[in-house]
């Protein structure tokens, strides 16, 4: 990513950019930068071929063409498949025109679908840049969040910037619209308190289900039971939930193996490919529980999965009998 931010400082751009990847936030961002930043007569000189419908001698005229009134001319092609398959004849005619391209042109491509074995993504990777935008690291997103925030002339602690990131659904475009839903909660208040982010963030599943795991890990079984039965009323089902309970197991024992072996948290994260903040939780948790028995908890999940395909018990019971087993046994 520093490559285009390079490109943009600069001013020096290549004939073509491939953005993809999983933060589908900076993908647009980046996108509507080379429009916002490169071209003043953006109905004139930007070209938007959107899906396989299109003819690649479209695509060509488009990107030949000069601009007009502009130094540039933007070609944007969107889920095309080229890059990946199913479009073998015209990702061939594109891989021989783009050494062609115009000086004034600059071709992006915005894909789903990437192949890196494809031969258009390697022209487009040797010719100009193939980009892959993933998710920041904790303390990149915690400095984006916090200016978020100051743009909207709210101030927010350090914790409560990882409260927010802990809770709500992942990726930036969950949390830009979080952090909105905040700012506009406060009105003329300045200041951001839990409590603000208990009332409006809207929860992951991911920490509904931490929150779940910690009840049991505290031996709260009415709290646990509470969280569960919110959980079918929001529509969730049990199995996943049980899925999802399985994996938070496995979390707090990798987690709890690594700092016994003297492994400092930032170390079990990278070990892990884990975020900063779900290990330090997981360490808590892993706090309440003995290694053999959260092997225990796992074997007891698989079994609870098996009686269940098995049509032995309901996906509902199941998995409360198996919330309050491990809670009554923790306290």
């Amino acid at each position: 990513m520093q490559d285009i931010k390079n490109d943009f400082k600069t001013g020096q751009f290549k004939p073509v950019y491939l953005l993809y990847g999983e933060e589908l936030f900076l993908v647009r961002h980046y996108a509507n930068l080379f429009l916002e930043k490169l071209v003043s007569e953006k109905t004139m000189n930007s070209d938007v071929f959107d899906g396989k419908d299109f003819e690649i001698s479209a695509v060509i005229d488009a990107a030949d063409t000069f601009p007009f009134l502009d130094n540039n001319r933007i070609v944007y092609i969107k889920d095309s498949n080229l890059l990946s398959t199913g479009r073998k004849d015209d990702t061939e005619k594109l891989t021989k025109y783009l050494p062609n391209i115009p000086k004034s042109t600059i071709i992006v491509f915005v894909e789903t679908a990437v192949d890196k074995r494809n031969r258009l993504y390697k022209q487009v990777a040797a010719q100009g840049r193939a980009i892959e935008f993933q998710t920041p690291s904790d303390s990149e997103l915690t400095k984006w969040l916090a200016n978020i925030f100051k743009k909207n002339g709210k101030q927010i602690s350090a914790p409560l910037l990882q409260k927010i990131l802990s809770t709500v659904p992942k990726g930036m475009d969950a949390i830009y619209s979080e952090a909105d839903k905040i700012a506009d909660f406060l009105g003329d208040r300045t200041t951001v308190t839990e409590t603000d982010i208990d009332e409006i963030c809207t929860k992951s599943l991911e920490a509904r289900i931490f929150d779940l795991v910690a009840a049991v890990c505290n031996g709260q079984t009415e709290k646990a039971l509470v969280l569960y039965h919110n959980m079918l009323v929001a529509k969730e089902q049990p199995i996943v939930i049980l899925v999802m309970m399985a994996r938070q197991f496995r979390l707090v024992l990798q987690c709890k193996s690594c700092a016994d072996q003297k492994m400092q948290p930032r170390q079990i994260a990278a070990t892990l490919a884990l975020r900063d903040f779900i290990v330090r939780e997981c360490l808590q948790q892993a706090k309440k529980f003995t290694q053999t028995r959260l092997v225990s908890a796992l074997l007891d999940c698989q079994d609870t999965d098996h009686r269940i395909k098995t049509g032995l018990i309901t996906a509902e019971l199941g998995v409360e009998l198996l919330i309050v087993q491990y809670s009554i046994n923790n306290v």
